[in-house]
């Protein structure tokens, strides 16, 4: 077990599952620390351009941290504990809030989440009156749920019950034990699931399609975008060459992935193709998109927000990294 000591608090143990560095050759690289909540396929990118030397390329030193909660991950931005985090909707949500952090790319157009559900489900409309587990209401796996009801004409206060039960793991377990009748997983635990003789319903490249949600995001405080816009670009740059050579090199992008999410061959074949159908390469999605993500940290409130945009993100920096 690794500690991460924040300037403002005691240590956090079991926040952080892990923390490590890139082995950088040579030296003068400026030290650069990105945090993400957990290994991911929507940030992938990231963990190949680390791994084929693409930060230091760009005369940058990466250090890799997992932080279990998004929160937490906001917290050390702004707090300058940390420099990068892989949090796209949460850093939206955070911003909305008045929290001075911008979004300045993102690394899927959808989210890699799953709708599963008990055997014999087999329709939309057998979804009606069903008992949905989900981590926490207003999360991102109760949203893409929420959405996927709404646009099919099922309404979700009135048509179903939702239970509360905590991560994907918690989820699936639920799920098979029959106290819950569909959940949204992330992937690859939709395949555990299939392998327990459950149903995918919809698989991540589906519900993108209902669902249109960036993933993995690159999010920085507000000050860095003043401050450090030669670095920021450093970093885009990077992982757009992370993206870019996962998506045409597909042996060598699932052998890492295989290491990466501790997976069998077979579930990173599977996985490299939800990666290449949601990856986006130059960074930058439609504002559409984040307006859906300024809507998930409302949706359950039924607020109708007028944000501004510009105040959210920031595609200049990507725009610059890649040309």
């Amino acid at each position: 077990m690794a500690y991460f000591k924040f300037s403002d608090s005691a240590l956090i143990p079991l926040a952080i599952i892990c923390i490590w560095s890139a082995v950088a050759s040579g030296q003068g690289l400026q030290a650069v620390t990105i945090a993400s909540t957990t290994p991911s396929i929507t940030t992938m990118a990231v963990e190949v351009a680390l791994q084929k030397g693409f930060f230091q390329k760009e005369g940058l030193q990466p250090q890799r941290v997992f932080i279990r909660s998004a929160d937490v991950i906001i917290k050390a931005l702004l707090l300058g504990e940390i420099d990068y985090a892989t949090v796209f909707s949460s850093a939206v949500a955070a911003s909305v809030r008045g929290v001075p952090v911008k979004v300045v790319g993102a690394m899927t157009r959808g989210m890699d989440y799953a709708l599963v559900t008990k055997p014999g489900i087999t329709r939309i409309e057998d979804l009606r009156g069903k008992v949905f587990a989900i981590s926490s209401f207003g999360a991102a796996g109760d949203y893409v749920i929420y959405t996927v009801l709404e646009r099919n004409g099922i309404q979700p206060e009135r048509d179903a019950r939702f239970i509360t039960v905590g991560g994907s793991s918690s989820r699936l377990a639920v799920l098979a034990a029959g106290a819950a009748d569909v959940t949204s997983l992330v992937a690859p635990f939709h395949y555990q699931a299939e392998k327990m003789g459950l149903r995918i319903f919809m698989t991540p490249e589906q519900m993108s399609k209902w669902v249109e949600l960036p993933g993995g995001g690159v999010a920085v405080a507000e000050s860095k975008t003043r401050r450090n816009q030669e670095e920021i670009t450093k970093v885009l740059r990077a992982i757009q060459r992370g993206s870019k050579f996962a998506r045409e090199n597909s042996e060598e992008a699932i052998a890492i992935g295989m290491k990466w999410l501790r997976i069998d061959r077979d579930t990173g074949e599977k996985l490299y193709r939800i990666l290449r159908e949601l990856s986006v390469d130059d960074l930058i999605v439609p504002d559409r998109l984040v307006t859906n993500a300024v809507h998930l940290s409302v949706f359950r409130q039924r607020e109708k927000l007028d944000v501004e945009l510009d105040k959210i993100r920031d595609w200049s920096f990507a725009e610059r990294a890649k040309r």
